[in-house]
């Protein structure tokens, strides 16, 4: 499909801790062999190396600087420095290479950018200042620069990855909390993003039709629009509403709503939307 490498967070907690202690946390994940599907295609060609986070997405406890973490001062570097390495090396006990993944942020993140680039630039650089005595060395990086390293060096050391089949389901991040409720969360949404899609994409295909059969006959203007100016004003605002409707719609797939795990006045602007889509495909 396109992809080399991908990384996942949220698998069973239970299964996280046994991956953790078993050095399990990249692994090569085989895809299932589906009949008629994969015609052609030979045992492996769906391997996908797959990275799990360590701890969720977010930037190591007591290293974000937008909640309060103290700010990074010549007073302070030191004890901070030797905190964050600390914190890497207990993480890094999970990987079976050198190289490790630390994502910092989380949702809603980065609203003071610059404060948070300071903070890290600084930390970095006593780290690095001093990475034989601190026993790490820290560089910004892509997730494609991050997978590189690591594939070099598996190779260099014949390392191996253990291979999975299956999936994570169903998922729960402790023991009294299981998502799996979101299968059929707020019914009604889910219904109405199914009519939406199907309404939307039955008024794009007429708007396609018309424009090319007008076109076909010479004769760019709809019936009862005779000045051409007029015409493509006319198209215009029909493909313009259509975009808007279809982005009201794609927006609905995003993971907390065809969930239905919003908020209730989140969920309320969805229907709003979609009711505006709707409209607009069958206006």
């Amino acid at each position: 499909i396109g992809f080399d490498a991908m990384v996942i967070n949220r698998i069973h907690h239970q299964k996280k801790t046994e991956f953790k202690a078993g050095k399990l946390m990249e692994f090569v994940w085989r895809g299932a062999n589906i009949e008629g599907i994969s015609a052609g295609s030979s045992e492996g060609d769906s391997d996908m190396f797959t990275h799990v986070l360590h701890t969720h997405y977010s930037a190591p406890k007591g290293f974000d600087w937008e909640e309060g973490s103290p700010q990074i001062s010549g007073g302070n570097v030191e004890q901070r420095a030797q905190a964050l390495a600390n914190e890497l090396k207990r993480r890094s006990n999970a990987y079976r290479t050198p190289h490790l993944l630390v994502p910092f942020g989380d949702d809603f993140k980065f609203k003071n950018a610059p404060n948070q680039f300071q903070n890290m630039d600084a930390l970095m650089r006593h780290v690095n200042e001093n990475k034989d005595r601190l026993g790490i060395q820290l560089r910004y990086a892509t997730l494609s620069e991050y997978f590189k390293s690591v594939q070099e060096h598996a190779a260099q050391n014949r390392l191996t990855f253990p291979l999975f089949m299956g999936d994570f389901f169903p998922y729960a991040d402790n023991e009294d909390s299981y998502w799996t409720g979101y299968y059929t969360t707020r019914p009604f949404l889910k219904k109405l993003s199914r009519q939406v899609e199907a309404a939307m994409r039955g008024a794009e295909s007429l708007y396609a039709m018309a424009r090319a059969s007008i076109h076909a006959n010479d004769n760019p203007a709809p019936p009862g629009l005779v000045d051409k100016k007029a015409a493509a004003a006319h198209w215009m605002q029909t493909f313009d509403a259509l975009r808007r409707g279809r982005r009201d719609a794609a927006i609905f797939s995003h993971h907390d709503a065809i969930t239905g795990t919003c908020r209730s006045h989140v969920a309320n602007d969805y229907v709003s939307r979609m009711n505006n889509a709707l409209n607009t495909a069958n206006g």
